[in-house]
């Protein structure tokens, strides 16, 4: 149908690359096609339909024998995308996981409710598959045998409340809505923590980030091109592994909810108005632990002409770092730097547009992972390697890990002293938020998010993110756009004078509006 094929690319930026996608996956399908016909016609119909069912039935039968692995019991656990983008407002998603002899209940209310930008994800009142891809990894993890098909979902089941985050309505846009199905695997991550530490890893970088170049001819005629010129990674969480020996995260590698490959960078520079100055792994990015969270990666490129734009998305954790677990600490949070080390330089937060000309700098600094345990039991040898390999730096060995290292060795006087001088405290909890959000969930807490999305789910779904926006901004009016160089800390330091105005933006707010009973709170979530 040329018509539908038109309207297809006039929605692209790359049209004939997008619509060679397109043409292979119809080859796929095509051949696809002709190898069942090939089955039917050598084993009959009816074996063939018999065999769906038994490979069916067989992925149910190993997917509930691994998540029976899950101690029987009910779980919650939270984390946040740093914005909305259209205002500085964390946002949050929650997860109550209830787990019965194999089966695995998710209910996902308290999540926030969807936002005017495009952070959302339309489920359609299902179980979309970035909902559902955390269990997905765990299970093919722990039994690589398991076959991929629909068995595998059966002893999942959710409760996805209709306007959330997670299951929009329209019109919401759902452009980003990688950034809300990244966050939600992290928060399954932690609810399985909580439930069975040792079968999970610490929590992945949480980010990534597509850069795109915008570029006009230099004759000043024709149509601006777009390219693609990367697809960074942060990190990978520490873990245990099924050995049950305690591993450092995967470096520079998140392939939570996509494994892609860079692009060559010759491929790079030969197509589009880029130099790339650095790739490397960012040193003491991932967090300090018994076993260290994967390093972050990171990038500087060169613009090489005049009047171009940089585009990016997928940036995250510039607010609330990825955590770490039992004694591990948090990765370092995402950067974006223009112009490093020149008198014009400034950071930047989440990229919108960045208008740029030639011989300006884009340096981006992806997030690291969490790390898994105490860093002070870490074995000095694998510190000292780290710092060989410049995955920590000299300085990062004595302040994260107690490890003196001077002239490439280690310094074994003075490491013995550093550790036994360490600092104690929040060295065995369970995780390691980081400060902001320590400093956030003083006044934002679990019971007080719970009560106001209640409210806001009675209001219509055009009024939620404008309520909302109002009520923090009453409670919060200074709270900092990412990259602007203030953090969470330094606007909470009274908690008592930003919950006394939060409780008095909440009752200004709903003063028109009925408070939600237990019916009506009920009424809300469905």
């Amino acid at each position: 149908n040329d018509d539908v094929v038109n309207l297809l690319k006039a929605n692209c930026r790359i049209p004939d690359v997008n619509w060679g996608d397109i043409t292979a996956m119809l080859a796929a399908l095509r051949v696809g096609k002709q190898r069942v016909h090939g089955m039917i016609e050598r084993h009959g119909l009816e074996t063939f339909l018999q065999g769906q069912k038994d490979l069916q039935d067989y992925s149910e039968a190993k997917t509930r024998a691994v998540l029976s692995k899950i101690p029987n019991g009910t779980y919650e656990f939270w984390d946040y995308l740093d914005d909305d983008y259209v205002t500085p407002i964390p946002t949050r998603i929650r997860v109550r996981m209830t787990v019965d002899d194999g089966t695995v209940h998710m209910d996902v209310t308290g999540t926030d409710p969807q936002v005017p930008a495009s952070f959302n994800i339309c489920a359609m009142d299902r179980m979309h598959e970035w909902l559902t891809i955390r269990f997905i990894t765990y299970v093919s993890t722990h039994d690589p045998n398991v076959i991929l098909n629909h068995g595998l979902f059966r002893p999942i089941t959710m409760t996805n409340p209709r306007g959330t985050m997670l299951n929009c309505e329209y019109p919401a846009a759902v452009g980003h809505r990688s950034a809300p199905a990244r966050r939600l695997f992290d928060v399954l991550t932690g609810t399985i923590l909580k439930a069975a530490p040792e079968t999970m890893a610490a929590a992945s970088s949480g980010a990534g980030c597509a850069l795109r170049l915008a570029e006009y001819p230099e004759d000043g005629g024709g149509e601006r091109s777009i390219s693609f010129i990367e697809y960074l990674r942060g990190g990978m969480g520490a873990y245990i592994g099924l050995d049950g020996e305690g591993y450092d995260g995967v470096d520079a590698r998140d392939s939570t909810i996509a494994n892609l490959s860079n692009n060559p960078l010759e491929v790079v520079e030969r197509e589009c108005g880029v130099i790339f100055r650095n790739w490397d792994v960012l040193p003491d990015s991932g967090g300090p632990g018994r076993w260290r969270g994967g390093a972050a990666g990171t990038c500087t490129i060169e613009i090489v002409r005049d009047g171009g734009a940089i585009y990016g998305t997928g940036m995250e954790r510039m607010r609330f770092p990825a955590w770490g677990v039992r004694g591990g600490k948090p990765g370092q949070m995402y950067r974006v730097i223009v112009n490093q080390g020149r008198d014009d330089e400034y950071e930047v937060g989440k990229i919108e547009e960045i208008r740029v000309n030639g011989g300006d700098t884009i340096t981006v600094m992806l997030p690291g992972a969490g790390g898994y345990g105490d860093p002070y039991l870490r074995d000095p040898e694998a510190v000292l390697r780290d710092v060989r390999y410049d995955f920590v730096t000299a300085d990062g060995a004595r302040r994260d890990y107690g490890v003196a290292i001077a002239d490439g060795v280690i310094d074994q006087k003075a490491t013995a002293k550093l550790r036994s001088r360490r600092v104690k405290d929040n060295v065995h909890a369970e995780f390691d938020f980081g400060p902001d959000r320590e400093a956030w969930e003083s006044v934002f807490d679990d019971a007080t998010m719970n009560a106001l999305n209640a409210r806001l789910f009675a209001l219509p779904v055009s009024a939620r993110s404008r309520v909302r926006a109002r009520i923090f901004a009453d409670a919060i009016p200074d709270l900092p756009r990412c990259g602007d160089g203030r953090s969470v800390t330094d606007v909470i330091t009274d908690a008592d004078a930003v919950r006394a105005r939060l409780r008095t933006a909440i009752a200004e707010a709903f003063a028109d509006a009925p408070r939600p009973g237990a019916e009506t709170a009920a009424r809300a979530a469905q």
